[in-house]
């Protein structure tokens, strides 16, 4: 593998790049459930249901809202340990596509060259 096959965009890299994405809401979203079994409330959740399918959806969920800093607003931090680590995805989660974008446009410039 060349230095010029290091600059390459292909779709494989966008698809990782997309999938790694997924991953950091689905790492988020188990992060969101362990702190709400070991502290009970710390998410309002004003659609809630009492079932364990139904927390590890709303948790995911949440975390995609959040990671997109999109922040629908039906599911909310309560606690600050809450509080603290949805700041810390929702600045992952723009810094990730900030530095992605940068990244990508930096290799097609220099693949054009």
């Amino acid at each position: 593998m060349g230095r010029s096959d290091a600059y390459n965009i292909t779709a494989e890299l966008i698809y990782a790049a997309v999938a790694v994405y997924f991953i950091f809401g689905l790492a988020w979203a188990s992060i969101y459930q362990v702190i709400e079994i070991s502290n009970p409330s710390s998410f309002s959740m004003s659609n809630a249901e009492a079932s364990t399918q139904n927390f590890i959806f709303q948790m995911w969920y949440f975390s995609m809202v959040t990671l997109t800093t999109l922040g629908y607003g039906d599911i909310s931090p309560v606690t600050m340990t809450a509080r603290v680590f949805v700041v810390l995805e929702a600045i992952m989660g723009q810094f990730y596509l900030a530095v992605l974008i940068a990244s990508l446009i930096g290799r097609r410039i220099a693949q054009g060259k």
